[in-house]
């Protein structure tokens, strides 16, 4: 059974109150594949350059009937990864004993 979820935006400040998917300017649909409880998606790029708030407070999810469900937002840890270590020759550097390190 496929189930089908709608992500919906608004772009006014009205649309936190909103509970209908037609009261809000955007949607995305989602399809999912079988029963599960638990779906787990990336949110694209376009929402966070269309949504009104920065904190997503104007997402809201609704089923196949309409009806708003459950929902919660978690952030990706990034992780970065360090180069591994290069090993530099050492040389002399010559110049005058009484010279500055600036110079």
């Amino acid at each position: 059974m496929k189930i089908l979820l709608t992500i919906l935006l608004a772009m006014a400040s009205f649309a936190a109150s909103a509970q209908k998917p037609d009261e809000f300017a955007y949607s995305i649909p989602i399809e999912g594949t079988g029963g599960d409880a638990f779906y787990r998606m990336a949110i694209p790029q376009a929402i966070y350059e269309t949504t009104a708030f920065p904190d997503l407070r104007d997402l809201r999810v609704f089923n196949g009937s309409g009806e708003p469900v459950p929902y919660a937002l978690r952030s990706i840890a990034m992780v970065s990864q360090r180069p591994a270590p290069v090993s530099l020759p050492f040389f002399p550097l010559r110049g005058p004993r009484d010279a500055r390190a600036e110079d």
